[in-house]
């Protein structure tokens, strides 16, 4: 996958492990609100559990639907990204340029810096508009 799959979305590109329990809540925060966001912003995670399959199947099971990538490589991804802890999270507009780096969480101001992003954003303003 690249930005280009997500063309016109802002992204919530979340980097965490199955087996973290400060990641598990924040996953769950956003499960309780990421429909509320569906025509706007596309959350994409990155799983770095050394076993993909097996982090994977226990986040699906707990109902978290979006999308997982396999970051099992992490000393390569925790390097390229900076990633000093999980859960971490990156905010990209729609044109893919980095707006917060990091990104506060979602147990924190996340939902409302979407809200305040999306009210400015004149595609969706012209868009609710016609």
């Amino acid at each position: 996958m690249s930005l280009k799959d997500f063309k016109g979305k802002y992204i919530l590109l979340g980097f965490t492990r199955s087996d973290n329990p400060p990641s598990l809540m924040e996953m769950g925060i956003i499960k309780m609100w990421q429909n509320k966001y569906t025509n706007d912003i596309q959350i994409v995670t990155i799983l770095a559990d050394d076993d993909f399959p097996t982090g994977l199947a226990k986040l699906r099971n707990n109902g978290f639907s979006w999308i997982f990538l396999d970051g099992s490589k992490k000393d390569d991804l925790e390097f390229v990204y900076d990633i000093k802890m999980y859960p971490s999270f990156i905010l990209l507009d729609r044109a893919g340029r980095i707006i917060a780096d990091p990104s506060s969480y979602p147990s924190e101001e996340l939902e409302s810096s979407l809200n305040k992003i999306l009210l400015s954003d004149p595609i969706r303003s012209g868009s609710e508009n016609r």
